[in-house]
């Protein structure tokens, strides 16, 4: 699976055959928005798209069935989308706003149970997923960047743990 960086009347995420690399299927979100990042988990495939101000949104897909994927749900969101990664329970999505870089969303609802603010106005770079927290990268201009570890534990309450500056 990957998003494919492609806005208008295009497919942002085709899911391929392993190892062959072949096209399955392909999935056209509606409208014109491109997707920026895509996670998967058992049979759910999580896609995040919203680089422009329209059509911010985290979607769900059941992918028991790799060449015929089915929605089940989302959630629309005020903020300018970066990635995903998800747990199998929330979709944590990082995000290119000053003000909630981690956004988390809860799958059952598709509910935002919370939000959480860096410091400084750089944009994050991704997200991973790994047991109680998510590492989120940050670029800052050409001069580096920082790195970021989120306790999600409660993922109610999400929290910064530590911080990293790299490069320059």
């Amino acid at each position: 699976y990957f998003a494919a960086h492609e806005s208008g009347p295009g497919a942002e995420v085709v899911i391929l055959e392993i190892p062959s690399l072949a096209p399955v299927a392909t999935i056209n979100l509606p409208g014109s928005t491109a997707a920026n990042g895509v996670d998967l988990e058992g049979n759910t495939l999580v896609v995040v798209r919203g680089y422009d101000n329209t059509e911010k949104e985290v979607v769900f897909y059941n992918v028991s069935d790799p060449a015929s994927p089915v929605y089940f749900g989302g959630a629309d969101t005020d903020y300018l989308l970066d990635d995903v990664a998800y747990n199998g329970t929330y979709a944590f999505v990082s995000a290119f706003d000053d003000t909630s870089e981690l956004t988390v969303i809860r799958e059952s609802d598709f509910s935002v149970i919370d939000t959480l603010d860096l410091s400084g106005t750089a944009n994050t770079d991704g997200i991973v997923w790994d047991g109680s927290f998510v590492y989120l990268g940050k670029s800052i201009n050409d001069a580096g960047g920082e790195l970021y570890k989120v306790d999600v534990s409660n993922p109610s309450n999400v929290s910064l743990t530590s911080e990293l500056e790299v490069g320059d």
